[in-house]
């Protein structure tokens, strides 16, 4: 990093933490703290809300570990659930009904519609997942900022020593908390919105760098097909080994769709729109302002799979991966270091250099190489021979433990694959696997837990991205993306606390209150929970392990509340015949069967199979998977495996699904005392009192298509032009032509695989682009427009509200229907 560098990366940090600073002195109410004065405009709100929820490190270092692993053919099978997807977003599905009931909080929802009791439990179970999910982020954020900029362990300041993965933490979390405090939902929303507007220019100079350094059709694609059969990249009809794909698993994702489309609803901004249509039409432009980030995360991974696997980049990622495997190993095994160290030679060790160290600097620019003719050392034929050929430590000679590790990646050679004469890639036999068959070696002769290796492969995917940029980027980019990746930190992780800390305050605690607090106890008492929370956040970041891929991991804590929500939450919006005992029954039982459910999967070979296996239960068990599953055989087929949990991901989430639902009906059905006042809480007829317009649906023959796209009498020309685009774009191009029409193509006639890297480019990466491209002028000049008339309605008190406006429910006789 250059002096320029850091001028890039810093000076618009600072303007983004002084403006939400200032943002504070709008903050005189708890409606200011919560919901922004319900006075946000759409642009504001579609650009924060993609930059709060999608625009992260976290989510971006996922994408990438995932679709290396996994390529990009699958995707063109979730074209299926297009429709859907576009009909609920034109409807504005549960943020229209949502905005309507006015409530600050889920839980004030669910105590409107259920009970206090099942509002304070829900807040428990989503509390909890919300923290246990979002904790991992600071800590993949401070990993990810050592090793792009390159940061010692440990650094002194005063005299005192400092780690340096604990410091880059707790700034990162009290940088969050700062902007929280300081001005609420407001701040929030306002500094992402800017930051999101910050991010969109520098996102595209990043897309023009990749692009003019690697070519698509001599590297990226020649790379993306060479996969082994059922395991392409680009090929969606040969992605059988890749992933569980059937009739099955696409109704079951997209019932989830469907029903999980209210679970998550009432964090961040999703009650500060002006209206309820401002509310619909911003979720709507969501769907566009986030396209542009998508293809920057599509291009970053494919630059990563193709510098990690083409032969032109072989030497420089010999470099870049014996850099990741010595700083991963370093890290994990700090402690073990330092023991074995002392019992081998009697001093303390003294970190190595990295490998490549003396022969290529790590900052050196990308080369490109050729392969010797004839040379086959480093193809991956006798890749795993020469490996285990070469011992990690000479014979007769007392070497530390880290050295031994560093001895045994450097010894593994660059990677010369070449693509056409090589076997193709696979994802047991691949470029990665020399390098971590070589620290599994080490960590086995030294009788080091499996526990270890685990984690290794899991931070090695992880810490791809950093290491390779910081090897690639020229001064000047290399500050521009780190200003790029604290910003999208500081977006996500100012709101996940945000959430967790408004969820406890007014969900768990405030309905405790017998009394209500007044505004400055009530303020206090949200910003008391989000500090509170962001400890939790930083002794989580600090002491937790995480030994499985992000996805799955949040997966599994999200189950806490996913697992039977969905009923109670979508319920309650839509059908009035649901009370408190049946929601009670949908979510404990969903909640135990998905968290049950991930957790067997989580332990099965290391624990539950052996137990069964030790006390003669695997036969009886094996007989009863099969027993049960047999008349679903051939979509679904239960069958005992000593590594595998029989019942996979999807089963378990289709289960949990359906019993929770049916739970919620029956527990409904057998406690049923009348129909629920829906029209009251959602302020329509005699209790729209704000007199805001409530636009009726007529579903004439004249007007069916305009229904189906969602337009009323509430829409300008401008909405009508917004909703017609998505639609044709979305159904027309996108599935009819980019989908239905290459499926029946490849019924009569299959494409050869450069077909499908055309197919790839121009649908998934020139035409989006060239919507991002002019869509970014749209939302910039939308968002600017929209944050100047948000500071003008705060300062002429458009968002002032009485006090009793605080979140809390009192109870009334309700009027018939």
């Amino acid at each position: 990093m250059t002096f320029w560098d850091w001028c890039i990366f810093f000076l618009p940090l600072m303007a983004v933490m002084g403006i939400g600073i200032y943002c504070r002195k709008y903050i005189t109410s708890v409606v200011g703290f919560l919901a922004a004065g319900r006075v946000a405009g759409r642009f504001v709100l579609s650009v924060s809300s993609v930059t709060d929820g999608a625009m992260g490190v976290i989510i971006l270092v996922g994408f990438i570990e995932a679709h290396y692993k996994t390529g990009f053919a699958i995707n063109f099978w979730n074209n299926l659930r297009l429709p859907v997807s576009l009909l609920l977003g034109l409807a504005g599905f549960v943020i229209y009904r949502y905005r309507e009931m006015k409530v600050l909080s889920f839980g004030q929802f669910i105590e409107m519609r259920y009970s206090k009791s099942l509002r304070i439990l829900a807040a428990v179970l989503r509390a909890t997942a919300e923290i246990m999910a979002s904790m991992l982020a600071p800590a993949l954020a401070a990993r990810f900022f050592i090793y792009l900029f390159g940061f010692p362990d440990t650094f002194t300041l005063f005299g005192l020593a400092f780690d340096t993965y604990t410091t880059i933490i707790f700034i990162v979390i009290c940088l969050a908390l700062t902007l929280i405090l300081c001005g609420g939902i407001l701040g929030l929303m306002v500094t992402d919105c800017i930051q999101g507007l910050i991010l969109y220019p520098c996102m595209f100079i990043m897309v023009i760098f990749i692009c003019s350094k690697f070519s698509w059709f001599k590297e990226m694609a020649p790379v993306m097909l060479d996969r082994g059969p059922g395991e392409s990249f680009l090929n969606p009809y040969d992605v059988e080994k890749l992933k569980d794909f059937n009739l099955f698993n696409f109704f079951v994702v997209t019932a989830g769709m469907v029903l999980h489309g209210a679970s998550w609803v009432g964090g961040g901004s999703a009650s500060a729109a002006k209206s309820a249509h401002e509310q619909k039409m911003a979720g709507l432009l969501g769907r566009w302002s986030g396209g542009l980030f998508w293809m920057f995360a599509i291009l970053l991974s494919i630059m990563i799979v193709t510098f990690f696997n083409h032969i032109d980049f072989a030497d420089d990622a010999k470099i870049v991966r014996d850099n990741i495997s010595n700083e991963v190993i370093g890290e994990i095994l700090k402690d073990e270091f330092a023991r074995k160290n002392v019992s081998d030679t009697g001093k303390s060790v003294k970190k190595a250099p990295a490998a490549g160290e003396g022969a290529a600097d790590s900052s050196a620019k990308i080369t490109r190489t050729q392969p010797a003719p004839g040379t086959a050392a480093g193809s991956t034929q006798n890749v795993q021979a020469e490996v285990s050929e070469k011992p990690a430590v000479p014979k007769g000679k007392k070497n530390s433990l880290r050295k031994e590790f560093a001895d045994a990646i450097a010894a593994v050679p660059a990677q010369r694959h070449v693509i056409g004469k090589d076997p193709p890639l696979t994802d047991k036999v691949n470029l990665d696997t020399p390098h971590i068959a070589a620290v599994e070696k080490v960590m086995e002769d030294r009788g080091i837990g499996k526990e270890k290796a685990q984690e290794f492969t899991t931070l090695y995917h992880q810490l791809m991205l950093p290491f390779t940029l910081r090897h690639m980027l020229p001064a000047g980019l290399m500050g521009l993306f780190a200003l790029m990746m604290v910003l999208m930190m500081l977006s996500t992780d100012d709101t996940r606390i945000y959430c967790s800390g408004t969820t406890i305050a007014q969900d768990i605690i405030l309905p405790l209150l017998k009394k209500a607090p007044t505004p400055k106890q009530h303020l206090l008492l949200i910003r008391v929970c989000c500090v509170f929370v962001g400890v939790c956040f930083f002794f989580g970041s600090v002491y937790m392990k995480q030994l499985d891929y992000i996805n799955l991991f949040i997966a599994i804590v999200c189950s806490i509340w996913t697992g039977g929500c969905a009923p109670v939450m979508l319920g309650g919006m839509y059908c009035k015949y649901g009370n408190t005992f049946g929601a009670y029954c949908s979510l404990v039982s969903g909640m135990f069967i998905s968290l049950g459910g991930m957790l067997t999967q989580r332990y099965w070979a290391s624990h539950i199979y052996p137990f069964l296996e030790r006390n003669d239960y695997v036969e009886a068990v094996g007989e009863f998977l099969e027993k049960v599953s047999r008349p679903m055989n051939p979509i679904i087929v239960w069958e005992m495996n000593p590594k595998k949990f029989p019942i996979n991901s999807i089963e378990i989430y289709a289960l949990a699904m359906i019993v929770s639902l049916t739970l919620y009906v029956i527990g409904s059905f057998l406690t049923y005392k009348g129909p629920f006042n829906m029209d009251k809480m959602l302020h329509r007829g005699i209790y729209n009192v704000d007199n805001e317009p409530k636009p009726k649906t007529e579903w004439k023959l004249a007007v069916i298509f305009r229904n189906l796209v969602g337009i009323n009498s509430q829409y300008t020309k401008f909405d009508k032009f917004i909703a017609y685009f998505t639609f044709y774009y979305s159904f027309v191009f996108s599935f009819f032509i980019g989908f239905v029409v290459v499926f029946f193509w490849n019924l009569f006639e299959s494409w050869k695989p450069i077909a499908w890297s055309w197919y790839f480019f121009l649908y998934t990466l020139v035409v989006p682009g060239t919507l991002a491209f002019f869509s970014t002028f749209l939302f910039t000049i939308g968002g600017w427009k929209d944050l100047i008339q948000l500071f003008r309605d705060l300062k002429a008190g458009a968002g002032k509200t009485d006090d009793s406006d605080n979140g809390m429910v009192v109870k009334e006789e309700e009027s018939k229907p």
